[in-house]
């Protein structure tokens, strides 16, 4: 069997590059209108001889993809070329012959790129980051069930069992978790804040000012095109922005929120939404500190979802978070290449800003 990549600039996509040998319509599929949108209107795709889309072949027919997006790195004093990825998947009856190697390899060995910065990965996905050698950030995710049916779900449950569990938990856990949302959102009215549709050009200030050595550039037109987009087909995107002032209209802080439902057969969960944070940032922690953040915006999810979750590596965050229902279920992970000879100190999550909302993780 002959493995080869297959290697498709912006040009060729933005053209309607003809991909031949897709008999199990993995492209078809994939390439759908709304990712197209996205990926060609990233405020960071300054260069159409950019490789658009990484595609692996099995005797010349298609059997794997990934879609590469340029991002940004901020290293220090610099802002260097990165690459995040979305959508990168194997052919399941070709899995074994490893072809996701070279989708991960085509990435790395772009001259372009000075870091590589993907999240939101698949299991078997980390073990072949990990293999390659990334640096893997795994902040703790903390979720709040408005609804136990996946959580039974996740343990095996089935049937009439899955179905008593979960009418006897919820009669419970429901006006618990609908008290807590009710301190929450009484405890936000200290602030005054504002549901945004453009993004103010104050964020880029907060996110770069943040402190931190090293971060995927979130500014504010990396924001906005987060916020606009959305791979899935929505009529409305459920991305949402929140600005957080003081009492004499001065912006202190804010946070980006995003709705979406969908199933997990790895863990045999059925359909469930998750309210998420994907992004945060504050002009001063003495002022608005991540946990205030974090309390304000777990209460602006619509009431009918099934769980709030949010990722973090604040200990202090984690252990004040439970009294309102939250535990800690899994990872959020963030792999990190760097392709320079510099920034040693990189591969510590210490000196990152690290968010939910890393790579595709807010479009997704």
């Amino acid at each position: 069997m002959e493995i080869e990549l297959q290697q498709i600039t912006y040009h060729e996509l933005k053209n309607n590059f003809q991909i031949v040998g897709d008999n199990y319509d993995l492209i078809k599929k994939s390439f759908n209108n709304n990712r197209k949108k996205a990926l060609f209107s990233n405020p960071n795709l300054d260069n159409d001889d950019r490789i658009g889309a990484n595609i692996v072949r099995a005797d010349g027919v298609v059997v794997g993809y990934c879609y590469p997006f340029p991002t940004k790195f901020k290293a220090g004093n610099e802002i260097l070329n990165s690459s995040g990825a979305t959508a990168l998947e194997v052919y399941k009856e070709y899995q074994k012959y490893a072809p996701g190697v070279e989708l991960i390899m085509a990435t790395l060995l772009d001259p372009l790129n000075k870091a590589i910065i993907y999240a939101d990965l698949s299991e078997d996905g980390l073990k072949f980051y990990k293999a390659a050698r990334f640096t893997d950030f795994a902040l703790p995710k903390m979720i709040q069930p408005n609804n136990s049916r996946f959580i039974f779900e996740n343990f095996g449950f089935r049937g009439i069992a899955l179905k008593t569990a979960c009418f006897i938990t919820n009669m419970f856990l429901k006006p618990y978790i609908k008290l807590m949302r009710f301190l929450l959102k009484k405890n936000s009215q200290r602030y005054r804040i504002k549901h945004l549709t453009r993004i103010p050009s104050w964020v880029t200030d907060i996110v770069v000012g943040d402190g931190h050595k090293y971060m995927e550039l979130h500014n504010n037109d990396w924001m906005q095109w987060c916020l606009d987009n959305c791979f899935s087909n929505y009529d409305i995107i459920p991305n949402y922005f929140y600005a957080i002032y003081d009492e004499k209209e001065q912006p202190i802080g804010f946070f980006l929120i995003k709705e979406r439902a969908y199933s997990i057969p790895s863990r045999n969960i059925s359909r469930t939404s998750f309210g998420t944070i994907m992004e945060w940032g504050t002009v001063d922690t003495n002022i608005l500190c991540e946990y205030e953040i974090t309390k304000i915006a777990t209460s602006f999810f619509s009431a009918g979802i099934d769980a709030v979750q949010f990722a973090t590596s604040n200990i202090s965050v984690i252990k004040k978070m439970k009294k309102f229902g939250f535990f800690h279920h899994g990872f959020h992970h963030i792999v990190y290449k760097n392709l320079t000879e510099k920034y040693k100190d990189s591969d510590n999550p210490d000196n990152w800003r690290l968010r939910f909302g890393y790579s595709d993780s807010i479009i997704n």
